[in-house]
């Protein structure tokens, strides 16, 4: 009986485990895309203003 018991304990802790696994990737697959994201808009804000320094140096 102990054994099925630690049987059944260990199966629903590594479900558990597996969940938050998943739960950390899906989490850092968006932490990445935000990343990504803030990259091109410092890329894109960095243009406008370099487009904005040449027109004043003109």
């Amino acid at each position: 009986m102990e054994e099925i018991r630690f049987e059944i304990t260990e199966r629903s802790d590594t479900e558990a485990l597996e969940e938050k696994l998943k739960i950390e990737r899906e989490h850092r697959i968006e932490v990445e895309r935000d990343f990504q994201i803030a990259l091109l808009d410092l890329e894109e804000e960095r243009e406008a203003q370099n487009e904005s320094r040449d027109e004043y140096m003109k």
